[in-house]
């Protein structure tokens, strides 16, 4: 005898589908995350664990929707940073400080191409390398130069004359 046992399926899941809907959707809950709240308080409001919210937007859909209205969100982030450090006190400036980094840095980590702090080539330069090859242009200048004065020489000489022969012109 074959032996069947009923499991009800998923009650935890329906309930929070449920609550899903009578919340509006999933847009209403993405707009909210677009806004700059934080997953867990949207979780808290609709009375589940944010890791029960989380489970429930496992499709590749969900997730790519989910990464936008953090997209979205890096800019209230930025706008609350500013906020911030508008309303800070000497008092309270390293709450401040740290409250202004916090932001920042989850903006960036959430909309890299407009946040995230431009990455720079490093530039190696290698001095040693430098002044060896500035040294050899002016040893070829140098050897150039001294060519042109030699050349320059010889052209007044004429080939084959001797010191005796410019004497012997300068009495004529």
């Amino acid at each position: 005898m074959l032996y069947i046992r009923f499991v009800a399926g998923c009650p935890k899941k329906r309930e929070l589908q449920r609550l899903v809907a009578d919340a509006g959707g999933a847009e209403p809950l993405l707009e909210r995350v677009a806004n700059g709240e934080t997953v867990k308080a949207i979780a808290e409001s609709l009375g589940v664990s944010r890791g029960m919210l989380s489970a429930s937007r496992s499709d590749d859909e969900q997730a790519a929707a989910l990464l936008e209205a953090r997209r979205k969100a890096a800019s209230v982030l930025v706008e609350q940073a500013l906020v911030i450090a508008d309303h800070a006190r000497p008092a309270t400036s390293q709450v401040a400080k740290l409250q202004i980094d916090t932001r920042l840095w989850i903006a960036r980590a959430w909309d890299r191409a407009q946040f995230a702090e431009k990455q720079q080539a490093p530039v190696t330069l290698n001095l040693a390398q430098i002044h060896a090859q500035v040294v050899r242009e002016r040893c070829k200048q140098r050897d150039a130069e001294r060519r042109r004065e030699l050349d320059a020489v010889a052209v007044i000489e004429a080939p084959g004359a001797t010191d005796e022969d410019a004497g012997s012109r300068e009495e004529e």
